[in-house]
């Protein structure tokens, strides 16, 4: 673990969609403080690292599972699930085979209690075309299950009526696979799965379902498999939530948002945007004024609280003028206070918190490596109170605690 380290040389590299980029928005610093807690010990030589951290709270522990890789045919490749703790040091690993390894080569993780024995699990699928499934505590592998292409995408967890892990491949294979490893159902989708499968209540039955959200049809399952609703619409990203009582599934697509009803799959609304690269995760009450907001970043580097009952923009920001993909930002408490903040990051490494009211900036964080994937928030020490993780492109996982109580003036903040 590196701890409080020194700022990264800047290198030049060339990413997921373009070259790379620096710089992030002007808008005046205005209180608080981000410190750097510890940088993990997990370096890889490159800067597309681009799946995001998994992290719970559970029993007074802190579990992380970071999926670091290296760009494929690299000279010593390694590619590997790291469980880190709640200080950042790594308590073990698990390596997939070298000829394998490539920029995917480690997806979303998933942190879930698959088998019901009351410890959780780490699932995550890989470009060795297999979704593994490993004990937290040490390691021990307790689930290996082949996909037909690799995976990109977290797997959603079932504990109620029975068991399962739903994932689906990029190929556009859905797999519901029971805790032994053996096919429950399959279907198929579109290829090219990108978008988490989301868990939730979305018919109001009283018992969760799954929804798979590929670049040309949403679906929604029961847990035995059946199909619920079936819908045309390309998703790249996927988040859900109670809006006025009901499930609502929204779907970053190629030009804009939409908000899919949960019960039917009906289109409440839809955005657009000129932009193709809208991405979606945090949802929430930022501003406290009752009713949720979908935060929406595009490519071109802007940010844009949506109503999530309506669509209507309430604010917009400018995170970046140079950034190509720019990842959705995270939402929540970082001081204790009882109200929400928001976590944006940048293709140039900048963190900042924001006041989710307004999208004004109160204070930011940089290191000169591309920043690729959304934060994770997580309560890393027990206090009650979030910190914030950022995987950046260079395999490197940073915790950084918000204290709001220490503003200074904005020419005194570092950048």
């Amino acid at each position: 673990m590196q701890v409080r380290t020194g700022l990264v040389v800047a290198v030049v590299v060339a990413a997921l969609a373009g070259a790379a980029v620096v710089g992030y928005d002007t808008v005046t610093a205005s209180g608080g403080t981000l410190t750097e807690e510890w940088v993990s010990d997990t370096p890889r030589p490159n800067q597309v690292n681009h799946h995001s951290v998994a992290a719970v709270r559970i029993n007074n522990r802190t579990i992380i599972a970071a999926p670091v890789s290296s760009v494929g045919g690299s000279s010593g490749a390694k590619c590997a699930l790291v469980m880190l703790d709640g200080t950042g040091t790594v308590e073990w690993e698990r390596t997939i085979r070298n000829r394998s390894c490539a920029t995917h080569g480690i997806g979303d993780p998933t942190i879930a209690d698959l088998d019901g024995d009351g410890e959780p699990d780490v699932l995550v699928p890989t470009t060795e075309n297999v979704l593994y499934g490993y004990d937290v505590n040490d390691g021990t592998e307790t689930l290996r299950f082949d996909l037909t292409s690799f995976g990109y995408s977290a797997p959603a967890v079932l504990a109620e009526p029975v068991r399962r892990a739903v994932v689906a491949d990029f190929n556009g294979s859905v797999f519901a696979v029971r805790p032994d490893g053996t096919v429950a159902w399959r279907d198929r989708v579109a290829a090219g799965v990108t978008a988490d499968t989301r868990k939730a209540d979305f018919d109001g039955d009283g018992g969760p379902e799954v929804a798979v959200s590929a670049p040309g049809n949403v679906t929604l399952y029961e847990p035995n498999g059946s199909v619920v609703w079936e819908r045309s619409v390309y998703a790249a990203f996927a988040a859900s939530g109670s809006v006025d009582g009901a499930q609502t599934l929204f779907v970053a697509t190629g030009d804009g948002v939409a908000a899919l009803d949960g019960a039917t799959g009906a289109t409440e609304w839809r955005w657009n945007t000129s932009n193709n690269r809208p991405a979606i995760h945090a949802l929430g009450d930022g501003d406290g004024d009752g009713s949720k907001e979908l935060y929406v970043t595009t490519g071109d580097g802007n940010l844009d609280a949506l109503s999530a009952r309506t669509g209507e923009v309430e604010w917009h920001a400018g995170l970046s003028t140079e950034d190509s993909v720019t990842p959705p930002p995270a939402l929540g408490d970082l001081d204790g206070d009882g109200e929400s903040e928001l976590v944006t990051v940048t293709n140039g490494g900048a963190v900042s918190v924001r006041d989710p009211a307004n999208g004004n900036r109160l204070t930011s964080y940089e290191r000169d490596v591309a920043v690729w994937t959304h934060p994770t928030l997580v309560d890393l020490d027990g206090d009650g109170i979030d910190e914030v993780l950022v995987m950046y492109g260079d395999g490197r996982v940073v915790a950084l605690s918000y204290d709001s109580s220490r503003g200074r003036p904005a020419a005194a903040i570092e950048t």
